[in-house]
């Protein structure tokens, strides 16, 4: 696939706007959200600050469980971070 941004910030916000879109199919959103695990390539204090940052922005006050990992490398050589997310959403 095509990797969207070239700094860590654009990488970061497209990943949560991917994300939105992912859980507004559902008619769910964000606060569905009950679990992330964040994988990011390098992890530097600075990633970490703008990936909290970017996080508040799109999540407000919802604060799921979350798990952060760093790592060497992700499938792509140009992504630089990826999320996975667990919504429950009540049927």
């Amino acid at each position: 696939g095509r990797v969207f941004g070239k700094t860590f910030e654009e990488q970061c916000e497209k990943v949560f706007d991917n994300l939105r879109l992912a859980l507004a199919g559902a008619n769910a959103d964000f606060t569905h959200i009950v679990k992330m695990n964040i994988y990011v390539r390098d992890l530097t204090s600075q990633k970490l600050q703008s990936l909290r940052s970017i996080r508040a922005k799109h999540l407000g006050s919802h604060q799921p469980a979350s798990t952060l990992v760093a790592t060497p490398g992700l499938v792509h050589e140009d992504l630089m971070l990826e999320i996975e997310a667990i919504a429950v959403i009540a049927s």
